[in-house]
């Protein structure tokens, strides 16, 4: 995996060719509420503005119904499983499952989105399950372009090398969990933003079993998009293979990635506050928490961190290569200091097997071979 950038794949296609019968075989043109069942025969009787399948109402919504802002549609999802959804320069759509364990929108073919959007504007979509269920799918979610969507108890899961991945718009996530469990070629890169997304006490994770984990990062920001994370959980997770991958943009296992600036665009903006960042690696390899490329910014406040690696790995809780990181971080006192890398200045811990008996403490510092230094002593570690 060369690039950072694949290419979008087939945004389901909505035009006039496709064409599937309903049960109601002339929906309201102008209905606010219309219904998705897997049976629409209620009392024997069909109900109106009721569709079937995801294709048949997506196809009506595109080519009839015409959403916007002075005329929003309301589409109530029953139980079931359903197939993929998909939009086009449309929008102004609400999507209300009933349960994120009892509605499914989902897509098995290997090069298949579970969900797609292009230029939609305000998609807000609760209550309900999005799973790619083929093993390495590419993309189990895409968005190019602008727009803006919102997210409430949405479980995301997905199974390819990007659970998703977008080129722009304003994303919000509220109570989500969002997790790749397996990558393409060793590489899952949970959620990439090349826009703007937000998310309040959501959970994002990546995982690796494979036993080759090239890349497994839970959030990348591109050059030219910006993530805010508030509470919730950020975990990369590597459970088996035989270890050695090493760190770099666009390999290795990290939380965090903000990728550097490109020659029109800014570095990657990363905002993490009250919030679990976990990185953990079975076999020994190189993981960070947080990583910034040149011209990137991640700012992380009042966040905690659990980092562990095999035997033969290293830890670097920061891993700054030309950005600008600002993530103070107080490590729990003990009898030694933490076996982490940092950044200079930005870890403290407290050391309480001393000579003297009294608790001494410790700054990261780049100055010491052990990378601690002891204020009381004024020597390194």
């Amino acid at each position: 995996m060369k690039t950072r950038h694949l290419a979008l794949l087939g945004v389901v296609a909505l035009g006039p060719s496709l064409v599937w019968a309903t049960p109601d075989p002339s929906p309201d043109p102008t209905a606010g509420v219309v219904y998705l069942l897997t049976n629409c025969n209620v009392h024997n009787s069909p109900l109106a503005n009721c569709f079937e399948t995801m294709g048949s109402l997506t196809t009506w919504v595109a080519n009839t119904r015409h959403p916007n802002a002075a005329a929003p549609l309301v589409v109530e999802i029953g139980p079931g499983t359903f197939s993929p959804f998909g939009c086009q320069n449309g929008g102004y759509t609400t999507l209300r499952g009933s349960g994120r364990q009892n509605t499914i929108i989902t897509n098995g073919q290997a090069f298949g989105d579970a969900f797609s959007a292009s230029n939609c504007t305000q998609l807000d979509i609760s209550e309900l399950s999005i799973v790619g269920t083929a093993a390495r799918a590419l993309h189990t979610m895409d968005w190019s372009g602008a727009g803006t969507s919102t997210w409430s108890n949405v479980d995301v899961i997905a199974n390819g090398g990007y659970g998703w991945y977008d080129t722009g718009g304003t994303h919000f996530w509220f109570g989500s969990r969002f997790t790749n469990n397996f990558g393409v070629a060793g590489v899952s890169r949970a959620y990439e933003t090349g826009g703007v997304s937000w998310f309040f006490g959501s959970e994002i994770v990546a995982n690796d079993a494979s036993g080759n984990a090239a890349e497994v990062e839970a959030l990348g920001v591109l050059a030219g998009g910006e993530a805010h994370v508030y509470g919730g959980n950020l975990r990369a997770v590597v459970s088996g293979g035989n270890g050695g991958s090493t760190l770099s943009e666009i390999a290795g296992i990290k939380a965090v990635n903000a990728l550097k600036a490109s020659s029109s665009l800014p570095g990657g903006m990363v905002h993490i506050h009250g919030t679990g960042i976990d990185v953990i690696s079975s076999p020994g390899n190189q993981i960070a928490a947080l990583m910034a490329g040149s011209g990137a910014m991640i700012h992380a406040n009042g966040d905690s961190y659990n980092l562990s690696t095999g035997t033969g790995g290293t830890i670097y809780r920061i891993l700054n290569n030309g950005g600008d990181v600002r993530a103070p971080y107080q490590w729990e006192e003990g009898p030694t200091p933490p076996q982490i890398q940092s950044a200079n200045g930005s870890d403290t811990t407290v050391l309480t097997n001393t000579t003297d008996g009294q608790p001494h403490l410790l700054l990261y510092s780049t100055n010491c071979a052990s990378g601690w230094y002891d204020t009381a002593l004024h020597l390194c570690h």
